[in-house]
């Protein structure tokens, strides 16, 4: 009798403990992964994946984003993500995006990220690198084409080439900049300023953004009756503006120089010792007088047989007209060649 009860208050324990645990289970969800806490997923519109060492599952709003999740978000859904450093990331559909503590990498489709705070941020595609401190901007990636495009709403940011990292262009407000691989050696497009067109079609895109700035629209002033077409960086003077253009060309040519350092050769001076020499000249030979033909040799004159001989000799052509062309068509090439190298 004693060995029953014994048995049944052990299978008590250890159901007590298997209830336990599913119900552990049942509230942690599909967030038993391994890693940091990166942030938490805030508003989701559609199918939302998430895929981290070989594990895929759907990620409902409320759930924990750990190191070096893949966030997919499938045709005509959305999704919003706030990390631990204050920074917005919104995804449009058909997107698929990876977080890191240190950088933010898009695989591809559209991202929106705004900073709550200055904090330096990263983004990468597969062939760029953005870095921006503070304010907000636009990231695309079309992996078909291999293309990045980076768009400023607010703040300063710069973009470059992975593998070319000392051609860089810096954005401001209202610009963009175009990283291709197959057009001017993969570097990065001068600064563009977006047109109200375009930025609308980013803002339908990105319906559930919360902008802090406006976008572009039309103010009349009926004191005036004009127009002003106000794009989202028309709050700069023209001379600020080419003011931090002429500073962006400053800062690319200097880094571009000091790249550059490292391929050029170094210079080498050589220190010639003091030694005394003599130095010998070489004189004229005196010029041989030549000597006088005697009076009884008489000089070789040809009969008409030998003229008429030489001047058919003359006449007579080695090659015809083709071929002679050709000989001086290949003598031009030549001279042009060494004139060139």
């Amino acid at each position: 009798m004693g060995t029953i009860m014994k048995f049944i208050k052990i299978s008590a324990k250890l159901i007590k403990i298997k209830i336990l645990f599913i119900v552990l289970t049942v509230c942690v969800g599909n967030d038993v992964f391994s890693g940091e806490q990166i942030g938490v997923l805030t508003k989701k519109g559609g199918n939302v994946f998430r895929s981290n060492n070989g594990k895929f599952s759907p990620i409902s709003v409320g759930q924990h984003i750990f190191y070096g999740d893949e966030i997919i978000v499938e045709l005509g859904g959305s999704a919003q993500i706030v990390d631990y450093k204050d920074r917005t990331i919104s995804l449009s559909g058909s997107t698929s995006l990876s977080l890191f503590s240190e950088k933010i990498v898009l695989k591809k489709g559209f991202s929106w990220v705004q900073l709550g705070r200055t904090v330096s941020t990263v983004l990468e595609t597969s062939n760029s690198i953005v870095e921006f401190n503070e304010g907000e901007g636009i990231l695309i990636f079309e992996p078909n084409s291999l293309e990045s495009t980076f768009l400023s709403i607010d703040g300063r940011a710069s973009i470059s080439n992975k593998a070319l990292k000392e051609y860089k262009t810096f954005i401001n407000p209202g610009g963009f900049s175009i990283v291709n691989t197959e057009i001017d050696m993969g570097r990065p497009r001068p600064e563009t300023n977006i047109g109200s067109k375009s930025y609308q079609k980013l803002r339908e895109l990105f319906s559930f953004v919360k902008v802090k700035r406006l976008p572009a629209q039309k103010v009349k002033v009926p004191v005036r009756k004009i127009k002003i077409n106000r794009e989202i960086a028309s709050e700069k003077s023209k001379a600020k503006i080419q003011k931090l253009k002429i500073e962006d060309e400053r800062i690319q040519k200097n880094a571009l120089e000091n790249e550059l350092k490292k391929y050029r050769k170094k210079k080498l001076t050589y220190a010639y010792p003091n030694v005394k020499f003599n130095l010998f000249k070489k004189l004229k030979e005196p010029s041989k007088r030549r000597a006088r033909r005697p009076s009884s040799v008489k000089s070789f004159k040809p009969n008409k047989f030998q003229k008429d001989l030489n001047k058919a000799y003359v006449l007579q052509k080695k090659h015809d007209d083709s071929i002679r062309k050709l000989v001086k068509e290949l003598k031009s090439f030549k001279l042009d060649y060494f004139e060139s190298y």
